[in-house]
């Protein structure tokens, strides 16, 4: 199966967002990649008008679900940044306390 096969939508355009899971996704850096071919063949200009306008379609749904990754990337970040920064708080602040202790052992 080749590159341009295994990425063609059956039928009409389907949302992202309308799909079973996302493990039927092919990986972010995956789809990246067949989003900037997609762009290649509609800048290069030698498409026939409805041929164009599928692979238009096309890039459209990997842009959007392109987009839903990296805001759940995003999100799943920045909820770790608050574990770590809470941790290190709680750390801290134990740290302090031994500090102000008058008799250390």
């Amino acid at each position: 199966m080749g590159e341009n096969e295994r990425f063609r939508l059956p039928g009409p355009l389907m949302s992202p967002a309308k799909k079973d899971s996302a493990a039927d996704e092919p990986p972010f850096e995956e789809r990246l990649a067949r989003l900037e071919a997609l762009v290649d063949s509609l800048e290069g200009g030698e498409l026939p008008l409805e041929q164009g306008v599928e692979r238009y379609g096309e890039g459209v749904a990997l842009l959007q679900g392109l987009q839903s990754s990296l805001s759940s990337a995003e999100l799943k970040v920045e909820q770790l940044t608050q574990v770590l920064r809470r941790s290190l708080e709680d750390l801290e602040r134990g740290e302090d306390a031994g500090d102000l202790d008058p008799d250390p052992r």
